[in-house]
């Protein structure tokens, strides 16, 4: 078992760095959800007598889903991205815990030999981490123009901020509760875009309306200040 918790301690630093500036907040939250869920997985695996690198790996994929689904949820323009982020690190963090706390290891002698089936986690990992490249968010901002109220308002969008982007076209733009001071029309939106699923359009989401000065022109709130 401490070569199992050795495992997931570095299996959480990989993981937690791989989300680069947030890495200090990433990394409690990895770490707790590798001991929550990972454990008791690798207890039922064990019994089960599933102990070869894939079953490491999706267990890994279960626990990274599990933490994403019950801990860390996402908002809807984001969830494929977690969710391929949360299949890629957890079937990789799977496969270095096999490697760290089951691989020759005295307890599990029938694990002894490195086996040259785990080279085709390769190219299934690279694909589904250059897919994720595709879909991460480009950050933007613009002058909030107008603001409309959603009809069957949720969390994730109970607004709507109409927002004139750079080239001159009026987007508008879900709000979630977290957005600050969304009611402020003419001040600086700093909103993000995501390709779809599909790679063939894009999904918009304010993240605050602050005048903060950002924007160029000047918005109205700021031009006035």
């Amino acid at each position: 078992m401490f070569r199992v918790l050795i495992g997931i301690i570095v299996v959480s630093m990989l993981i937690a760095a791989s989300s680069g500036s947030f890495a200090t907040l990433v990394f409690p939250f990895v770490l707790v959800g590798g001991l929550v869920f990972g454990i008791p997985l690798f207890l039922i695996f064990r019994d089960l007598g599933w102990l070869s690198w894939w079953h490491a790996a999706l267990a890994g994929i279960l626990c990274a889903v599990a933490l994403m689904v019950l801990v860390l949820p996402s908002p809807p323009s984001r969830r494929l991205l977690d969710l391929l982020y949360a299949v890629t690190m957890g079937g990789f963090g799977g496969v270095v815990l096999w490697i760290i706390a089951i691989f020759r290891n005295p307890m599990y002698p029938e694990q002894r030999s490195f086996p040259k089936s785990i080279i085709m986690i390769l190219p299934i990992t690279a694909l589904l981490f250059g897919y994720k490249i595709e879909l991460q968010p480009e950050s933007f901002h613009g002058c909030v123009v107008g603001y409309v109220a959603a009809e069957n308002p949720t969390s994730w969008e109970y607004a709507y901020a109409e927002v004139e982007a750079g080239d001159g076209n009026i987007l508008q733009i879900p709000l979630t509760k977290g957005s600050s001071n969304p009611e402020i029309i003419g001040g600086c939106a700093s909103y993000s875009r995501t390709k779809n699923a599909s790679l063939t359009g894009f999904n918009y989401i304010v993240h605050s309306t602050r005048s903060n000065g950002e924007c160029s022109p000047p918005c109205l709130s700021q031009a006035d200040a």
